[in-house]
């Protein structure tokens, strides 16, 4: 341990016997700033929140104790409170570094980005030590309004220096997004890992930037490394995950998702995709398994509808009616929003469990919402036609007409379904004769209707009218 180090521990000490035993100390601007910053390398926050607003009461006039108060509001996200501290600050005491800060209190909070702007150009012009985090907060900013050539163009000699600072590399990962820029903030990441091929975080900005650009192959090899480096950690795990499921690897995505979930707090969120996995590979027992630890790992008050929605399917598909049922009337008691609803009536409606998606439906045709309410009724139109109710189909979407008579997919809906029978040709008429003055009526019918092309119903009704 060094003598600096002594020195400085020797400070702490002094600082909590005075703050726990109540033992009288002073320390002057200098020491109340190196308490401070010990306390945040230590990432002990409470006692870092404390020093800091002691510092600030003895020494509110104090630059560098003015700068640890802002950080302090800007990292509990208190950003009014760190602005007005600033700003009053710098009305008597004018300062580079605090005109910084200013601006990235405008970039964090997503305010004011103009201002901060124009504060990151002037600073720049004035060459500053201060100039990579200037330039690193100007292209937040450019990278928020899509200038993403700009934003690389800023970060580009920045990261070269800083690559081990996360959030640096993740916003020049970003630039990627510009097709045209795409191969320079590759070339950029590849040079500094073939300077530094240990560093891991560059393995896996490496690895996020070919995701991003959509080269799936080379992402795995970059995240490979990563993990061969050290395995220890959620993010380059979750992004194997999805970079395999890229690749159509289904259980190697199980596998790095469940890694993932090891080392993450809110671990709910991988056991829900989990389940969802093994749901699509229709495996429903480990899909309820997963879905249950989901639910049971929330600790936050989500009601997490594809978990609950979700085991609703996996008992239907076991055949475990009784089961399903209650997690139904669970999942309907929660009052998820109505799209939830629907996706699901409509998917369960496709594995042949049409009698319960129905009543989900008929209730859904009452929603405020007018989409979701005429949404349901052309799903419940169909239901009934494909069981053998093809005029209660029809009526109902007549019925429908009668209050909304203005919308397109009623009407193709009831186009479809009056079709597959002459007796009903009357509805096929009425339907046609709304749909023909439509913009885009022949190209919707090509492309979402081509069955319609063949049936003899639909082409009478169509030459009759042409020939009124």
């Amino acid at each position: 341990m060094s003598e600096e180090e002594k020195e400085i521990l020797d400070l702490v000490r002094r600082y909590e016997d005075m703050v726990d035993n109540n033992i009288p100390a002073w320390f002057d601007s200098m020491e109340w700033v190196d308490i401070i910053d010990y306390y945040e390398d230590n990432e002990q926050d409470d006692r870092l929140e404390q020093a800091t607003l002691r510092a600030y009461k003895k020494f509110p006039d104090d630059e560098d104790i003015v700068v640890r108060m802002a950080n302090l509001y800007l990292n509990k996200e208190e950003y009014k409170r760190a602005e007005n501290l600033i700003k009053d600050y710098i009305k008597e005491h004018p300062s580079e570094e605090l005109r910084g800060l200013l601006a990235g209190v405008y970039v964090e909070s997503g305010t004011h980005l103009k201002k901060a702007e124009q504060i990151l150009k002037e600073l720049l012009l004035e060459e500053s030590e201060l100039d990579p985090y200037y330039s690193y907060l100007l292209a937040r900013i450019y990278i928020e309004k899509s200038k993403f050539a700009q934003a690389e163009k800023l970060l580009r000699n920045v990261v070269k220096i800083h690559y081990d600072d996360w959030a640096l590399m993740m916003n020049y990962v970003k630039c990627v997004e510009d097709k045209q820029v795409a191969n320079t903030v590759l070339r950029t990441i590849r040079s500094i890992v073939n300077k530094n091929p240990f560093e891991d975080k560059v393995w896996v900005a490496l690895a996020f930037a070919y995701y991003e650009s959509y080269h799936i192959d080379k992402a795995l090899e970059a995240i490979n490394y990563a993990i061969a480096i050290d395995s220890d950690e959620e993010t380059r795990h979750a992004l194997k995950a999805n970079i395999v499921v890229a690749l159509g690897k289904d259980e190697e995505y199980i596998k790095e998702s469940l890694l993932a979930a090891e080392y993450a707090t809110d671990k709910y969120t991988y056991y829900e995709s989990i389940g969802k996995a093994y749901l699509n590979k229709k495996d429903y027992k480990n899909a309820s398994i997963y879905y249950k630890k989901a639910l049971e790992h929330e600790k936050f008050g989500l009601e997490l509808p594809e978990s609950n929605l979700g085991l609703v399917e996996c008992y239907l598909m076991q055949n475990q009616i009784t089961m399903a049922n209650r997690q139904l009337d669970k999942a309907i008691a929660m009052q998820y929003p109505p799209s939830y609803y629907l996706g699901f009536a409509e998917r369960i409606s496709s594995l042949g469990f049409s009698y319960i998606s129905e009543d989900i439906l008929a209730e859904l045709t009452n929603s405020d919402d007018i989409l979701i309410s005429m949404l349901a009724t052309v799903s419940l139109a169909y239901i009934k036609a494909e069981t053998d109710r093809l005029l209660e189909g029809i009526k109902l979407l007549e019925d429908t007409i009668k209050d909304y008579n203005d919308i397109d997919s009623l009407y193709y809906a009831l186009l479809d379904l009056s079709c597959r029978d002459s007796k009903y040709i009357a509805y096929t008429r009425k339907a046609l004769q709304y749909l023909i003055a439509q913009k885009g009526y022949n190209k919707n019918i090509r492309d979402n209707f081509p069955s319609l092309l063949k049936n003899g119903n639909y082409l009478k009704c169509l030459k009759e009218l042409i020939n009124e």
